[in-house]
């Protein structure tokens, strides 16, 4: 997830370092838009897939099957609707949009402190990593300290864009080999320690930065690693990379419903082949129904804003 925090704030960033103004009368509304329309959708596809495959514990499943089977009614739709205080078990992946929009709110704030003393910039990254550190061992302020920070770090790779882009050129294919080598160990880390320690949780503040130092690179590396350009490129990666964020709203209803379905603890092999092709057909018609007319409402909410602008 701290990939697609970086990434995000890379992305949202990048239009303003290019030159581009900011309409943030425009702005705020397409982005509201944009990240609320399809949650609630996701949250009453969840609560249709409770109503026809109701969720219950069952002895033989997973622990995190079971956390599932919490009540999941329309006050979990009602209260997720908000994103700010979760969905409960309802569809728990929405999680992540509380931190998307508070980034999303606080976007100017974080293009200010990027811009000002840009030849701090190592010192502004070294110090968001610490507050990574600090945030993810603590817990102080909710997650906050341990989430908001690493859209900043994509928000200081979008002022840097130019210069990054500089110095993948004069990369050789060795170091790019060994950048791709440590990328992976830095987001498998914990994983890693898990394999040696019995209890990560000591190495928690030191797993969590390293890993969002690792996403950086990850995003660093789909950017400006050639072969990772075109195979982005690529139509199966851009057509999946097109339904994306259907398919994380809506897999894990998917996913419990066909686990309760089957009952127990099905073969993980049997639950792939079956789930993955469900779960993607219907990330296709969620993203045709709800995420693409919301695309479209946004595209003439900016174009009326602009036009009052002009």
């Amino acid at each position: 997830m701290l990939v697609f925090f970086v990434l995000s704030g890379f992305v949202l960033a990048l239009p303003a370092f290019r030159g581009r103004e900011a309409n943030w009368s425009a702005y705020y509304p397409r982005r509201v838009v944009r990240l609320y329309l399809p949650a609630i959708a996701s949250l009453i596809f969840a609560f249709f897939t409770v109503l026809l495959i109701p969720r219950v514990e069952d002895p033989a499943a997973s622990e995190w099957v079971n956390d599932h089977a919490s009540p999941n009614g329309l006050m979990q739709v009602l209260l997720g609707s908000s994103l700010m205080g979760g969905a409960g078990a309802l569809n728990t992946p929405l999680w992540s949009l509380r931190w998307e929009v508070l980034f999303s709110l606080l976007l100017p704030l974080y293009l200010m402190t990027a811009r000002k003393h840009q030849h701090l910039l190592w010192a502004k990254a070294l110090f968001l990593v610490l507050a990574i550190c600090v945030g993810s061992q603590t817990g102080v302020l909710a997650g906050a300290l341990t989430y908001l920070p690493v859209f900043g770090l994509g928000v200081l790779m979008a002022a840097r864009a130019e210069d990054l882009k500089v110095l993948s050129e004069r990369l050789s294919a060795l170091v790019w080999a060994a950048i791709c080598i440590l990328t992976l160990t830095l987001l498998t880390v914990q994983w890693n320690l898990g394999a040696i320690v019995e209890d990560v949780t000591p190495y928690r503040a030191i797993s969590t930065g390293l890993t969002s130092i690792g996403a950086c690179l990850a995003v660093f590396i789909c950017a400006y690693f050639r072969p990772a350009v075109r195979a982005f490129e690529s139509t199966v990666i851009r057509l999946l990379g097109l339904i994306s964020f259907s398919l994380y709203l809506v897999h894990e209803p998917i996913v419990i419903g066909a686990v309760t379905l089957l009952g127990g603890n099905p073969p993980l092999w049997f639950t792939y082949v079956t789930v993955v092709p469900v779960s993607i057909a219907v990330a296709v018609a969620f993203y045709w129904l709800i995420e693409n007319p919301s695309h479209v409402l946004c595209q003439k909410i900016g174009r009326k804003k602009e036009a009052v602008r002009s």
